[in-house]
């Protein structure tokens, strides 16, 4: 055997037992004599490929086509380095011809039914991975992937079916059960997530978000058995760099915005890690052109906040837009009072980041406003590429996107103080004023008025009543050791929050025995489809007890609505100081506390002393009166007085 092939059968060798390196190694040194050998340079670009060098992949396996263009394998690999680098229209094309030569070809049908899913094009997906499937219709992976899909299509029961058939025909398949317990969080079974997010766990524990995603599900439930040890598994992780929670779960555990920042970074660098375009060249439109970006065109928080907003626009100034993505709301009352009020409305469900970039850089798009952030359903990614010039996060996520692509995010001067600023990627702009906006009419049609007492709500008359109708993951046990602790320092007082399971108001009963409270004083609120209805409902409450970390945000502006007395404790973290700005705005800065005793303590003053809180109430009620809160065309001149300075810069 002569030396090259010796070095060749060894190259092969070390490849096949996963000596990747060496054996790369060895066939860039035989590619020098063997030039025009299509295998050779087959291997060699599969070689990077799997070393995830994907550009180098790409050139040898192109190398290995031009030579022989006849091979299915160099086409199918090129089109997996083309996906992993996101040129989804090239690799579409690459799969197409391994087919073509190999109809029959199954990681090349599979590899193409995946890109068509990142494109958005499910129908096609759909079609092929079902293809797929009666050509290995005993591949659990399949079936992983067919669920990815319909989940992704917020297809949540169909997508269950393929996680559990993936499961049956694979009982040791922890990616499939951590996407089963997913969608049942997402569907609101909560116990049916903890089952299968606990089997994830035991068969590999290393699943990314893994141990994110199952504490939130316990939130949801509020099981707080492990909570201050997996929060301090958590932050071990962060400080090691690896993925474990996602980071809109993080802001509600920890008010800690260098822990936020750092974990907010890593996400985007997993899952954002594609070199972004560079700056584009400000347009020169006779109007400014702002793009509003958001899951949230129904009836949603956000929605409700930027109505006015979207209305109150000065149009011989500013032509505005919806990009409009998230779950399919077509016939909800709010989207369709919202859309008259733009230029233009967006459905982009199903576009491809690159279709959105394209169409935005044809309209001239001159600020994107970014309205999701890192919650649910976000498109992050179209901001990766540039849709606009100038690109900013606001209102909808509390804290820093942790992206270089995203330039501003916009907030006030107690949200993100001088001292905090450094824990934003974002440069902060500042509105004078509270940062948040807010509706003042936000009924879409007249409907009678109900008066509620507070046997509607089978309340106790007499009762001093402490309410949170925060959502109840928001709940940690600190927040919950304080509320009883009022509890029984204030005996005539009862407590009123959300707890939208069955599973978490058991769990809360059981919370307050163990801290020797009677658990018949604490009382569930539903939730009430007609939001005046809500409103009205909220008088009946003496104070509302913020939570903490996270505290209230759309919620803190509806007691302003009715005059409710909140008490806050404020943090460092965005999400934490959000009602201390609604309340600076309306000078009632006697309502924020700064520590867990002083929380405690000015809610038991009040909650004890009628005269007390009788005169917090009328100061509150007057305060509001003579307050801008409420005044949105104000509030909109002064976000355009934003946008203004960002063209002109």
């Amino acid at each position: 055997m002569n030396s090259n092939k010796k070095i060749f059968n060894d190259a092969l060798k070390l490849h096949q037992n996963g000596e990747i390196k060496k054996a790369q190694n060895l066939y860039l040194e035989l590619i020098n004599i063997y030039k025009d050998n299509d295998k050779l340079y087959f291997l060699l670009g599969t070689s990077f490929l799997q070393t995830k060098n994907f550009i180098k992949a790409i050139e040898f396996l192109s190398l290995s086509i031009k030579i022989n263009n006849n091979f299915a394998d160099s086409f199918n690999n090129r089109g997996i380095a083309l996906a992993e680098i996101e040129k989804y229209s090239e690799a579409l094309n690459d799969y197409d011809q391994a087919i073509r030569l190999k109809p029959s070809f199954f990681s090349a049908n599979l590899n193409k039914a995946i890109a068509l899913k990142n494109i958005k094009k499910f129908d096609q997906a759909t079609k092929l991975f079902k293809v797929c499937i009666s050509l290995n219709p005993n591949s659990p992976q399949l079936y992983n992937n067919l669920g990815n899909l319909y989940k992704e299509s917020l297809l949540n029961e169909k997508a269950i079916v393929c996680y559990k058939k993936a499961v049956e025909l694979n009982p040791n398949y922890p990616e499939a059960f951590n996407n089963l317990a997913l969608t049942y969080q997402a569907l609101g079974n909560f116990k049916e997530a903890q089952i299968n997010y606990s089997k994830a766990f035991e068969i590999n524990e290393n699943i990314e978000y893994l141990p994110g995603n199952r504490f939130y599900n316990n939130q949801f439930i509020c099981d707080w058995k492990n909570f201050e040890k997996e929060i301090d598994e958590i932050k071990i992780g962060i400080d090691k760099n690896k993925n474990l929670i996602d980071p809109f779960v993080l802001l509600g555990i920890l008010d800690d915005p260098v822990y936020h920042k750092i974990n907010a970074e890593i996400y985007i660098k997993k899952k954002f890690n594609r070199k972004s375009t560079k700056a584009i060249e400000k347009n020169s439109n006779k109007k400014i052109k702002i793009a509003y970006f958001s899951a949230e065109y129904h009836r949603h928080p956000i929605l409700l906040l930027m109505m006015d907003i979207f209305k109150n626009h000065n149009k011989s100034l500013f032509e505005v837009f919806a990009f409009s993505y998230g779950p399919n709301k077509e016939n909800d009352p709010w989207r369709k009072l919202v859309k008259p009020y733009f230029n233009e409305f967006f459905d982009i469900n199903n576009k491809t980041s690159d279709d959105i970039v394209n169409q935005c850089r044809k309209l001239k798009i001159d600020i994107a406003v970014n309205l999701t952030g890192l919650t649910a359903n976000n498109r992050t990614d179209i901001f990766m590429d540039r849709v606009a010039p100038i690109q900013i996060n606001y209102l909808g996520y509390p804290g820093t996107m942790g992206a270089k692509f995203m330039d501003y995010i916009i907030a006030d001067k107690i949200i993100i103080p001088e001292n905090l600023k450094n824990h934003y990627s974002e440069k902060v702009l500042y509105l004078p004023d509270c940062y948040q906006p807010n509706t003042r009419n936000l009924f879409t049609k007249k409907i009678e008025k109900k008066i509620f007492t507070r046997d509607d709500f089978n309340l106790p008359k007499e009762a001093v009543i402490l309410c949170s109708f925060n959502s109840n993951y928001k709940i940690t046990p600190t927040i919950f050791n304080s509320w009883m602790n009022i509890l029984k320092k204030v005996k005539s007082s009862v407590l009123w929050i959300y707890a939208y399971n069955d599973i978490a108001r058991n769990n809360l009963k059981i919370e307050a025995k163990r801290r020797g409270v009677d658990s018949n004083r604490i009382f569930f609120a539903e939730k009430m489809p007609i939001l005046e209805e809500h409103f009205q409902r909220m008088k009946l409450a003496d104070i509302f007890l913020d939570t903490f970390p996270y505290g209230a945000h759309t919620t803190a502006g509806d007691c302003l609505r009715v005059a409710l007395p909140i008490v806050t404790l404020i943090g460092n973290s965005f999400a934490s100081r959000v009602a201390a700005s609604i309340l600076t705005s309306i000078d009632m800065k006697e309502l924020i506390t700064h520590n867990i005793i002083d929380y405690e303590n000015l809610i038991i003053k009040l909650a004890s002393d009628k005269n007390e809180l009788n005169k917090i109430k009328n100061k509150m009620k007057e305060k509001i009166e003579q307050s801008s809160f409420f005044n949105s065309l104000k509030f909109t001149k002064e976000l355009e007085k934003i946008y203004i300075n960002l063209i002109n810069k």
